[in-house]
């Protein structure tokens, strides 16, 4: 089982999933942990909140992998756990007599990824050769596939990335219907819980940047009069539909991807050569008024105080 802690850390969707995966390691939460080395497949049952565990299975060959979860991460939690179990402790997988019919089905629908032609007739050449150049070669050999399958991981990242967001689209159009249907007043009056609601969703899909456009469009509304409001909603909505439209039409374009997923980090923004930095003093206002309350009491002769 080819997996080192490194490789599952360049497969990791996000720190979180890796902080997630690493609480399911524990042998209680998998009843069920077996292997096929012929196949180079290891499957598992990981045990969730419902009754039925989800099941995991993965080629180790070439880092493909498939969970029943309904998590939008992918990889998930626990097809990290189960990298990770099979990093750390290859012990605790049991040799299997037979592959589950679950197993076959998603072999006989995945494409398995070839290896590369030179790769298998690397062997046969460095025979050919005394033991320092078999060394050299055998160690290049493994540079290559370790490149190959980095390359690949980044490749199935970035197919993976696309698919959420596009997903993340889909619920966004309908949250806009939602929000028109509903009326411009009341999406104004609760601008802050929707779309705190809908930027919450779109960051686990993975439109992080997109998720923050939305975020600041209650803050711009009250910045306004209340009568520019409506026309300043519907601007703002009409913006988002225009770019969900332009990423679907052209989901590599750099630009549109770091305006919909990626959040770029202040280093990122200061190494742009068109980034302008602006220094300024800024005078703030505030007023505090502290409410007096007089109380007033008649004392009567003889009483006791």
């Amino acid at each position: 089982m080819e997996f080192d802690l490194k490789t599952i850390e360049a497969l990791a969707p996000d720190q979180a999933s890796l902080g997630a995966a690493s609480k399911l390691t524990k042998r209680s939460s998998w009843p069920r942990l077996e292997k096929n080395e012929q196949q180079a497949l290891i499957w598992g049952e990981c045990q969730g909140s419902g009754s039925n565990p989800y099941r995991v299975v993965i080629d180790t060959g070439d880092h493909g992998y498939k969970c029943t979860c309904p998590s939008r991460k992918f990889p998930c939690k626990h097809t990290l756990a189960l990298m990770w179990i099979a990093a750390t402790a290859p012990a605790s997988f049991a040799a299997a007599e037979s592959i589950p019919e679950w197993v076959n089905d998603w072999l006989s629908r995945r494409r398995k990824t070839t290896p590369p032609p030179g790769q298998s007739t690397s062997g046969a050449a460095a025979k050919s050769i005394d033991e320092a150049a078999r060394t050299d070669q055998s160690a290049a050999v493994e540079d290559v596939a370790a490149v190959e399958r980095r390359e690949a991981a980044q490749r199935k990242r970035a197919e993976d990335t696309r698919q959420a967001v596009s997903a993340a689209l889909d619920e966004l159009d309908q949250w806009i219907a939602d929000q028109l249907r509903l009326g411009l007043s009341g999406f104004i009056d609760g601008s802050s819980d929707r779309c705190r609601r809908i930027a919450a969703r779109l960051v686990d899909m993975k439109a992080t940047a997109l998720a923050g456009r939305i975020d600041e469009i209650p803050s711009r509304l009250m910045a306004l009069r209340i009568e520019e409001r409506p026309d300043a909603a519907i601007r703002e909505l009409g913006k988002l539909v225009l770019l969900a439209k332009a990423w679907r039409s052209a989901p590599d374009d750099p630009e549109l991807k770091r305006l919909v997923s990626t959040s770029e980090t202040r280093e990122q923004v200061l190494a742009n050569p068109d980034a302008r930095q602006v220094e300024s003093f800024w005078e703030v206002w505030a007023r505090r008024s502290r409410a007096a309350v007089t109380v007033s009491s008649a004392i009567r002769p003889g009483c006791l105080i």
